[in-house]
């Protein structure tokens, strides 16, 4: 597990490069996310230099490990998951504006989330205005952008926000002191979320079981090494 890095491109670098020397050491299995492409040619490289290593992905990127055969995905699918989150929160309130707030552009996971939430307030008939593409990494440069994007004064009674990650949220709380009306869920939990939940101020949060996510690859893996079988 990695550090936060300084950038994304960064990280995927040093995640590439440790896959790589992972492989060259001739191990037997592994686990891994994949987020970016750049992820997806080191796994590809890795399959080359070692034929035998068994390999599944966890979190992100099904769609990717499908196409490189990995033995198996522990993880959620990101657009049903984006889907189910606009059904639920259509469930718990009434709005008929919604929005997606992405804090990473570009990254699949995000944007499939996003895709699958559209997808939800097009089948429910609510005005789907789009993501909200917020990279200011500080609360007050976020709470400005989102209110930048709505461009609109008052409560914001009628908006439902879907946020793709709890590092949004301490932004989002701070935008509903200053408008009080609009709803919104998440992704993921922490503790933050469940005392959001308590107070109201959140309508649900989208858990993805990390715990099982990390448990569940060293058994399937366990099994692919030792009986040459995969699930």
């Amino acid at each position: 597990r990695f550090e936060p890095q300084e950038s994304n491109e960064t990280l995927y670098k040093r995640m590439s490069s440790t896959i790589l020397n992972l492989c060259d050491t001739g191990i037997d299995g592994l686990f891994l996310t994949i987020p970016d492409d750049m992820i997806v040619e080191a796994v590809s490289k890795c399959q080359e230099l070692n034929p035998n290593v068994q390999i599944l992905s966890i979190n992100a990127g099904y769609e990717k490990s499908k196409e490189l055969n990995l033995i198996h995905h522990v993880g959620m699918l990101e657009k049903d998951a984006g889907y189910q989150a606009g059904k639920k929160m259509a469930k718990f309130a009434t709005f008929n504006k919604a929005l997606c707030w992405n804090h990473i552009p570009g990254l699949n996971v995000l944007d499939d989330r996003c895709k699958g939430f559209e997808q939800a307030m097009n089948e429910l008939g609510i005005k789907y205005l789009g993501q909200i593409l917020v990279q200011e990494s500080d609360i007050n440069g976020s709470v400005s952008a989102i209110e930048r994007a709505v461009n609109q004064t008052g409560d914001w009674g009628g908006y439902g926000i879907l946020l793709t990650a709890l590092i949004s949220l301490p932004a989002a709380l701070e935008l509903r002191k200053l408008h009080s009306s609009f709803v919104m869920g998440s992704f993921d939990t922490n503790s933050l979320l469940y005392d959001s939940l308590e107070t109201g101020d959140v309508l649900f949060g989208m858990d993805q079981q990390p715990y099982l996510q990390g448990y569940l690859p060293i058994s399937i893996l366990t099994h692919a090494v030792t009986s040459k079988q995969s699930l």
